[in-house]
């Protein structure tokens, strides 16, 4: 076996990557061998040990960075998007710590403490499937270097030993395949005068090297005007600003002001909110957007597939580019091929769900319940869900192995191959009357139970937290197979079974669309609820839909209706703006039973008394501020001490905590909100509620 020296030695020649798995150290053997690592290749700043669940603003500030050694505390829990994130900016001869258990085999407790496990109290008897999956990967790795407490001190050792490794490359220069494609970008940006381009690799292929020389040549012609744009201004310092000598926008000045261009290029676009990038791409005649497909983004393909809905829609065909070759180390470097394994990640790999054709007949079988693992299965229904429309992160591919209640229904061709499947959650809670009310009231936001918190906070259905409900997390069919009623068969499937099984209330969460709007309700579910502002990340206005399968169920939806009645007929119209024209005259048409009724309710007056608290929003409490409105409107002798224009702005027109705070010469959107609550509570007070 090589020495330490001589591994190093190896690495550096052959361009790979060391993976050093130290298993069940102490606190100061760890201190000691971190220590020694740093000077080996004398870095000056302490090297920091990055722990599961960071800060997501400080693990994507390593992006685009080249770095000599990383290193991950796994001891208690892993973190797939922080090895996904971390391990691609280690560089040809680095070296990615893992600090791993005894034997590298976790406790239970990795898994009750998984972020999508919220407060659930589950008994887990094991650390999981997929946590599993990572062990047997990492003990079966040959490349690796195990260190533990009986070798630790040797391998300390050796590092002092070593010469440092030489990583530096002679000259510079690109490679053939990022030649090629600054020929095409070139070729795109001179032949065309609107244009939508997506440039994406893995990790590590030297694409933001690639379009920046494509900035400096194309400025250099002194034909092109070019902005930069990206999240943040590390993200493009290196590669842009101290190369090419190019000014760094924020997406949002952008949008805001006035920035002559007839190039935009977008740096890391996937961590862009999507409702941005629409923005920019209306904005700018040709448009490059630049994303990595793994670590931060998540391993599905979400943004090429929401762009290429959004280019048919500005009738702009989609250019695609994608780099191949690694830049940051070998083509033959195992350590990539480890971290793609660990993380499910189907690169250029090909796609099972291909064979199956067109053929129509298909059979329904549940791949994952508690007493049914068909992992063969569960492998197709994942890779389908991954290419997809979702954003997928590696965390959701965690919890479709291993979240107890979590089900996945998939429809199977006569080939075996998956063609469609379904995901979803059970919720079934067993809350006491103190935690209920302090939910309604908004102080205790107990993760994991969306549909249960949706109904209890958000429309106040008490009796909502006494039902067993199922939400349809995900549905997917494959491209070549849909329109063919293999999703509607999927639904019916999974109606029956929660039916015999006890389940009062099925739900569904989606992004609304006219389209995905027509599928629920031809499929019997009625809105409960709508935002009146856009994800994010997504772009889309987010809905959550619900049908009753139990009498139980049945009586509750009744209630959830009339909510959702009166909440639209509320909202200002400015706020349904968001929403597409079909589908707003298809709520316009919706009566509330009791909008705007003579007195406040009790339900009514502890939605107010949490809108004074400052646990809920306006508009979680539309309905019940314009209630308490037109009381004020109608009796002149309750008075606020002030005139009505604030709940005017708020209520009537609709307008923004900042639109108000501009009109009314505010300080800041904090103190129009305030002040609000403030008057809203003097009221109460004067009717004595």
């Amino acid at each position: 076996m090589l020495t330490v020296c001589e591994t190093l030695t190896d690495l550096t020649r052959q361009r790979h990557r060391l993976l050093l798995l130290a298993q069940g150290l102490s606190e100061r053997e760890i201190q000691q061998l971190v220590s020694s690592i740093q000077t080996l290749y004398n870095i000056r700043k302490t090297i920091p040990i990055h722990q599961p669940f960071e800060s997501k603003n400080r693990s994507q500030h390593a992006l685009g960075s080249d770095e000599h050694v990383q290193v991950l505390d796994f001891r208690s829990s892993i973190d797939p998007g922080l090895l996904g994130t971390m391990a691609g900016t280690v560089e040809a001869g680095g070296m990615l710590l893992l600090l791993v258990p005894v034997d590298t085999v976790w406790e239970s407790s990795a898994l009750a403490v998984a972020p999508w496990m919220g407060s659930r109290e589950v008994v887990c008897q094991d650390a999981g499937r997929y946590i599993k999956k990572w062990s047997d990967s990492l003990i079966a790795y040959e490349q690796k270097r195990a260190i533990n407490s009986e070798n630790v001190a040797e391998y300390i050792s050796g590092f002092d030993e070593c010469d440092r490794p030489d990583l530096a490359v002679d000259g510079w220069s690109l490679n053939s395949d990022q030649e090629s494609l600054i020929e095409s970008v070139m070729t795109l940006v001179n032949k065309q005068d609107k244009a939508l381009l997506l440039i994406t690799s893995r990790r590590g292929r030297g694409k933001s090297t690639a379009v920046s020389e494509f900035v400096s040549r194309i400025n250099s012609t002194g034909k092109k005007t070019i902005a930069i744009c990206a999240r943040s201004k590390a993200t493009v310092a290196k590669y842009y600003l101290y190369k090419s000598g190019e000014k760094f926008y924020p997406p949002d000045y952008l949008l805001e002001n006035q920035v002559i261009a007839d190039v935009l290029v977008i740096e890391e676009a996937a961590t862009i909110p999507f409702y941005m990038l629409i923005g920019l791409i209306k904005k700018y005649s040709i448009t490059i957007l630049v994303t990595t497909l793994d670590g931060y983004e998540g391993t599905g393909q979400a943004i090429s597939t929401r762009l290429s809905g959004l280019a048919d829609q500005l009738g702009l065909a989609l250019n695609t580019l994608e780099l191949e070759k690694p830049v940051r180390w070998a083509a033959t470097d195992p350590l990539e091929g480890l971290v793609c394994n660990l993380l499910h990640q189907h690169f250029g790999s090909h796609n099972p769900l291909e064979e199956q054709g067109r053929d129509l007949n298909f059979t329904l079988t549940w791949c994952r319940k508690p007493d049914v693992l068909n992992e063969a299965m569960l492998e197709q229904a994942i890779y389908l869900l991954e290419a997809a429309h979702y954003r997928t992160r590696p965390e959701d591919i965690w919890q479709w192995y291993d979240d107890p209640d979590i089900r996945i229904l998939v429809a199977v061709g006569l080939h075996g191959s998956v063609i469609g499947v379904c995901c979803l959650q059970l919720e079934e809670v067993d809350w006491s009357e103190s935690l209920k009310d302090e939910i309604f009231a908004g102080n205790r936001r107990p993760g994991g139970y969306l549909a249960h918190q949706t109904l209890l906070f958000q429309l106040g259905i008490k009796e909502a937290a006494d039902l067993k409900l199922a939400r349809i997390v995900r549905i997917a069919v494959q491209p070549g197979m849909r329109r063919k009623s293999i999703a509607s068969a999927l639904v019916e499937e999974v109606r029956q079974t929660l039916s015999s099984e006890g389940v009062d209330l099925l739900t569904a969460s989606f992004g609304i669309t006219g389209q995905t709007l027509d599928f629920w309700e031809a499929m019997g579910l009625k809105m409960t609820r709508i935002g009146f502002r856009s994800n994010p990340m997504s772009g889309e206005v987010s809905a959550f839909m619900h049908q009753g399968l139990s009498k139980a169920g049945k009586s509750v939806a009744g209630q959830i209706e009339n909510s959702f009645a009166c909440a639209w007929n509320a909202a200002p119209q400015s706020w349904k703006n968001v929403i597409s024209e079909d589908i707003k005259k298809r709520f316009d048409a919706t009566r509330c039973t009791n909008n705007y009724a003579d007195s406040l309710s009790e339900t009514d007056r502890k939605f107010l008394r949490g809108f004074c608290d400052g646990n809920r929003s306006v508009e979680n409490t539309i309905v019940q501020l314009k209630t308490l409105y037109r009381f004020i409107q109608s009796d002149k002798a309750i008075s606020i001490g002030s005139d009505l224009m604030l709940w005017e702005m708020l209520l009537e027109n609709g307008f923004s905590s900042v639109e108000v705070s501009e009109r009314l010469s505010m300080h800041s959107k904090k103190m129009v909100v305030s002040q609000f609550r403030r008057e809203v509570k003097h009221a109460l007070e004067r009717l004595q509620y």
